[in-house]
């Protein structure tokens, strides 16, 4: 079962459950070669499955490095490489912290509970590269104070293991947030809750310029669609 994929350089880099012997899966990150996907390892196990199958960004490929979000009480960023060993960035704010689901996903009737609690907590919920700058970015949702949601964006320079400047403030207080980047802009589709059976409106869509997200600094105007 795969619950994200893409592809770094030469190779996919996945996060998922993998089928080891019969009856036995183990659930962690894995690689496997473009040339033939079927030929997968996993490369490193995860704790805790819950948080990967929200639909959420927890890989990120970097100049063909590969890099993961680690979902753990103490939430870690981690460059894998083909042979297990990892190295660690612990980048993200202590008050990130990684609580165990009450409501974890057990099928569609449990999608409207779990939303809800995760709407409720100060979380990562998404790793991306940028190639052309040779940056990574940390994206993470806060609960605000009357109810909403404050979201930020950190970038992080993975050679020196630090974050760059103060973190980016979108302009948003979607319920839930889903980003995609590209070379020349940034893509933030703005979700609402999700009802039962997993139904949620997504009302619209802003782009920023990855010129305005490499600078840190929001343009005069976002374009919404």
């Amino acid at each position: 079962s795969l619950y994200d994929e893409l592809r770094v350089g030469d190779h996919f880099l996945g996060v998922g459950a993998l089928k080891m012997a019969p009856k036995k899966f183990q659930f962690g990150f894995f690689r496997s070669p473009a040339a033939d996907a079927s030929r997968a390892a996993l490369i490193k196990d995860v704790p805790s499955i819950d948080y990967y199958v929200v639909g959420n960004h927890h890989i990120a490929g970097l100049n063909n490095r590969d890099f993961a979000l680690l979902m753990s009480p103490h939430p870690l960023i981690l460059e894998l490489s083909p042979t297990g060993h990892s190295r660690t960035l612990d980048v993200i704010p202590h008050e990130f912290r990684v609580l165990p689901l009450k409501s974890p996903a057990t099928g569609p009737r449990s999608d409207e509970a779990m939303y809800r609690e995760i709407e409720g907590l100060s979380i990562p919920v998404g790793l991306y590269g940028q190639d052309q700058d040779d940056v990574l970015y940390l994206l993470t949702r806060q609960a605000g104070p009357q109810g909403d949601t404050i979201w930020r964006l950190f970038q992080i320079d993975v050679d020196k293991g630090h974050v760059v400047g103060s973190p980016m403030v979108l302009p948003t207080h979607a319920h839930h947030l889903t980003a995609v980047n590209t070379a020349e802009n940034w893509y933030f589709f703005e979700r609402g809750v999700v009802s039962a059976a997993g139904n949620q409106a997504i009302p619209s869509m802003m782009v920023i310029s990855n010129a305005s997200i490499k600078a840190r600094r929001l343009p005069v105007e976002c374009q919404n669609q």
